[in-house]
């Protein structure tokens, strides 16, 4: 089993707004995640949030997801500018004459209790047809071992749920059947409380 159309989760809105936050981080050393993975805490750095297992566990102490794939750095720094514009200037210290010193920081949008995020939606791994029952409905957040992006799981219910599914992106993809919905769809949600650091 594998999943047809997958992307990384994307940061939308605040509730009742248009703009959302993005906050600077450290990322642990070696860190080699895609764009759009859910993060967590470790030791004063951010790493990649261990995903929960579809159907069995839920992803937990989530503080937000990447703007930027993790850059792999062996000895981050603080503050840790991991991503270099262009390839080769300099990353620390002054910049040589007439060489900009160009970094930016490592970037991430909080899993504020109010920050809507889009996802794939998916089920243990493989393809989900789009149903009506999926709006509203509590399901897990898990990373999908192809990819490496991470997507909403429609196999993890109940204690299992990481997140709340709130709305469609594009609502005709939402049908009745089980069978002719669409694949891949993308639904907005928001972080549960119980696997949020944010509460």
């Amino acid at each position: 089993m594998s999943i047809s159309i997958i992307q990384p989760v994307t940061a939308v809105s605040l509730m009742g707004g248009f703009d959302f936050p993005q906050l600077a981080y450290n990322e642990a050393t070696n860190s080699t995640y895609k764009i759009g993975a859910a993060l967590t805490v470790s030791s004063g750095t951010f790493t990649e949030a261990s995903s929960g297992t579809s159907g069995s566990s839920a992803t937990t102490g989530v503080i937000g997801f990447a703007l930027q794939a993790g850059q792999n750095i062996t000895n981050p720094g603080y503050p840790n500018y991991g991503v270099v514009y262009p390839s080769g200037a300099a990353t620390s210290g002054p910049a040589s004459a007439g060489t900009a010193s160009a970094v930016a920081p490592l970037l991430y949008v909080p899993a504020l209790p109010t920050m809507v995020f889009e996802g794939t939606l998916c089920s243990n791994g493989g393809d989900h047809h789009l149903v009506t029952t999926d709006a509203f409905a509590l399901y897990g957040l898990v990373k999908d071992s192809t990819s490496g992006y991470w997507y909403v799981d429609t196999n993890s219910t109940s204690s299992n749920a990481a997140v709340m599914v709130i709305g469609v992106k594009n609502p005709q993809d939402m049908t009745f059947s089980s069978t002719t919905g669409t694949l891949g769809a993308r639904v907005y949600f928001v972080v549960r409380e119980t696997s949020s650091q944010w509460t």
